[in-house]
């Protein structure tokens, strides 16, 4: 006699497999989480007894600032003594939890989940990377001095315009490469003009440099040891690719700033200085910022991308600064559509 399939559905089938049941509780408790709903969680976690909660469950719980769905989930963990009258389950704290927290703003929540013991590892640079980038310095002290988390991510404060928590890290370290470029990239002159400035007035830097600075140690001196690196200004120094940064994302004054300040080759043993420490520098900001750093000389590729962008203003001044730089043509294309965007100019 052949089997009844009568009552047979796919909704019955999927209800019988345990992957679907964990995914649909996973999927659910994340939603929940995301719209900080602590009597949804309740209710998931009364239906779905015994199912271990998930480390990207815990990380958006942190991430939405839920402090009430993380006490709940560490109420209802493997080893609490709270008597929740559920069954116990596994809670996967650790990962990013902290870091989007911190990222969010919570600094309350990443204090908690640092004190909360875990077995698994935290991501503690990116959690100190967004406190810094969020400004937050009273977290950067407590993350510093109290977890003993090194500082990191000093760039994305410039990128954000935190003038107050960069002159706070500047007590502890010497502002790292990118800072000026980050700022630049944003249009935070403030920053811009702050870190120029200190990085003029402070001749107390110890560090010696295996670097030419001519306007150090005079136009026709052989490399020597100096007291300190080269100026953010010197030849081939980062606020000369910073003009680049500012002027393709349209931020003029910036990059007139920058323009004034920077010291430009004027003959060709400072461009052969000038090509060399561009190299060097280009490399200390990769290593800080990644390969996708917007840091680069004055070339026609400034002249292409702002075309591209219609920065009519900023056409205009790079023209008047610099068509008469013999070093420079920002009009040479490297390629037939760049031809294209180059004809797009006004007369």
């Amino acid at each position: 006699m052949l089997p009844d399939h009568s009552s047979w559905s796919v909704r019955r089938l999927l209800l019988q497999e345990d992957s679907y049941t964990e995914r649909q509780f996973r999927l659910s408790l994340t939603e929940a989480c995301k719209k900080n709903d602590l009597s949804m969680v309740q209710w998931i976690f009364e239906h779905f007894p015994g199912r271990g909660v998930h480390m990207q469950v815990v990380e958006e719980a942190a991430a939405a600032g839920a402090m009430d769905i993380i006490q709940y989930f560490a109420d209802n963990e493997r080893d609490s003594e709270v008597d929740t009258r559920l069954a116990k389950r596994d809670i996967f704290f650790g990962g990013k939890d902290t870091a989007n927290a911190a990222a969010g703003g919570h600094s309350d929540i990443v204090r908690w989940l640092y004190q909360f013991e875990t077995d698994y590892e935290r991501d503690d640079a990116a959690t100190m990377e967004a406190a810094v980038a969020n400004g937050d310095k009273d977290l950067v002290r407590w993350l510093h001095q109290v977890m003993e988390i090194q500082v990191c991510g000093v760039p994305r404060a410039a990128a954000n315009g935190h003038l107050s928590m960069l002159q706070f890290l500047s007590a502890f370290d010497r502002i790292p490469a990118g800072v000026v470029v980050q700022a630049a990239k944003n249009g935070h002159l403030d920053v811009v003009r702050w870190a120029i400035d200190r990085d003029w007035d402070n001749e107390k830097d110890e560090e010696d440099s295996d670097e030419e600075d001519f306007y150090t140690s005079g136009f026709y001196s052989r490399q020597r040891k100096i007291s300190r690196p080269p100026y953010l200004t010197s030849i081939g120094g980062e606020a000369s690719l910073a003009v680049h940064t500012a002027a393709i994302n349209g931020h003029l004054k910036v990059a007139k700033y920058l323009h004034a300040r920077v010291d430009w080759p004027m003959d060709y043993e400072e461009q052969k200085v000038n090509s060399k420490r561009l190299r060097n520098t280009l490399a200390e900001i990769e290593k800080e910022l990644g390969k996708d750093h917007q840091a680069a000389p004055i070339s026609r590729k400034t002249m292409l991308e702002v075309v591209r962008k219609g920065l009519l203003e900023v056409v205009e001044w790079l023209c008047f600064e610099f068509s008469g730089n013999h070093t420079i043509d920002l009009f040479r294309p490297l390629n037939e559509e760049d031809t294209l965007v180059v004809n797009r100019l006004p007369e």
